[in-house]
């Protein structure tokens, strides 16, 4: 399997904390759907900090925009399962419980999280407030952890099998913070699994949230991002602010027609991964003189803010189809303008829960849905782009400037 990069974007501050090696200890997997054989996986885990006290004290830049606690009259996320299929999750006491899905990287557990990104992601869903500004949009859901990529690599048929997984497990909503970006009208290699268990996810009543990707690599402007793009799936950008507060897509983040709605993707702070309690803003890189802290962003963070919605919007209803889901949360956004390549616009969640208008061709339908068929008479230069993008890409786009982290490694 080709090993893939990670493209991470950078501020730069002096830190003089160690990347470490982190041993996990080994986990049941959950019945219910056999695990794939597991790739080997050996990477030093990257480190992780808080800048300042000063960070504790604002809500985040999604909690400012989104002013999802309104949304907390309402409802809280209770009795809803979001799955993240991501890096793993670290059990943290600001995320209340958090399931073990498995992990399909290396056979252990789903609580294992050596890139600091996972548990991030479920602290923008589930996140329990406190007495400092962090927060998640549906603080009493239940996060179900799937590790399935791991230092920046994964592929598109063992994502597949873990939306199958969560699909198993019972999770409601899917989130997808992941990538595989090619040309318009290419579909990557593993492509057909991923549409297919989407198919299945959508016939069980499972939303799925997927990020549209950072710029970088193979995702560039024009880039189709996998899976965000099938139609089932509501593909997620990130926006930002420019001095005059008007919206622009934020300047790292994928964007075009198919995206359905944006969000902000941080800065971030959230759950440490390397904690039990603490909570963290940076993400560091190097050593000695070379160490660089860097800012956490990226669509991989507006994308939860989806998916925290989507689990308020089922823990009010839980009747509601994944498609009149995706009807309210796209019809309730905060309009801007279409030609940014940002979807509908802005997610509102408070204003999502008290939509009332739900369309009503978006009924559930039983009847198996159907995976989009393969393009047409791809020319040879076409088919050979898949194997280019076959990996997922890690989208997480760490402020400003340039770096490259690239660890491959074999793959059976």
């Amino acid at each position: 399997m080709n090993a893939i990069k990670t493209r991470l974007t950078a501020t730069t501050a002096l830190s003089t904390v160690l990347i470490s090696t982190l041993t996990a200890a080994t986990a049941v997997a959950p019945s219910g759907i056999a695990p794939i054989a597991a790739a080997q996986n050996s990477q030093d885990c990257v480190a992780t900090m808080l800048s300042s006290e000063s960070a504790l004290r604002e809500p985040t830049v999604i909690e400012k925009t989104l002013r999802f606690r309104q949304a907390w009259q309402l409802t809280t996320g209770a009795g809803i399962t979001v799955a993240v299929i991501d890096t793993g999750v670290s059990p943290n006491e600001r995320l209340g419980e958090v399931l073990d899905g498995g992990d399909f990287v290396d056979g252990d557990s789903g609580f294992v999280d050596c890139d600091g990104h996972g548990t991030l992601v479920a602290g923008i869903i589930a996140g329990r407030p406190g007495a400092d500004g962090f927060a998640g949009l549906a603080p009493d859901a239940h996060v179900l952890s799937i590790r399935q990529t791991a230092d920046g690599e994964g592929n598109l048929e063992s994502l597949a099998q873990a939306i199958d997984r969560a699909v198993a497990e019972g999770a409601r909503v899917i989130n997808i913070s992941l990538t595989s970006c090619a040309p318009a009208g290419v579909m990557p290699q593993g492509a057909t699994d991923v549409a297919e268990s989407v198919a299945r996810a959508e016939v069980s009543g499972a939303v799925v949230v997927a990020a549209a990707g950072n710029k970088g690599d193979s995702c560039q402007a024009g880039s189709v991002a996998w899976p965000a793009v099938l139609p089932e799936v509501i593909a997620v950008s990130a926006v930002q602010f420019d001095d005059a507060g008007q919206a622009q897509p934020a300047e790292y983040a994928i964007t075009g027609q198919w995206v359905n709605v944006s969000a902000p993707g941080g800065p971030v702070l959230g759950p440490d991964p390397r904690t039990p309690s603490g909570l963290i803003d940076r993400h560091v890189f190097g050593s000695g003189d070379n160490t660089r802290a860097q800012q956490i962003a990226g669509t991989s963070f507006a994308t939860p803010a989806v998916s925290g919605t989507a689990a308020l919007l089922l823990a009010r209803n839980p009747e509601l189809s994944p498609a009149q889901v995706r009807d309210i949360i796209l019809n309730s956004a905060s309009p801007i303008s279409s030609d940014l390549g940002l979807g509908r616009g802005i997610i509102a969640p408070y204003d999502a829960l008290i939509w009332t208008t739900v369309d009503t061709a978006a009924q559930h339908d039983a009847s198996p849905a159907t995976a989009p068929a393969p393009p047409d008479l791809l020319s040879s230069q076409e088919r050979n782009a898949p194997l280019r993008a076959t990996g997922l890409l890690l989208i997480c786009a760490l402020g400003l400037g340039a770096w490259l982290l690239s660890r491959p490694r074999q793959r059976p």
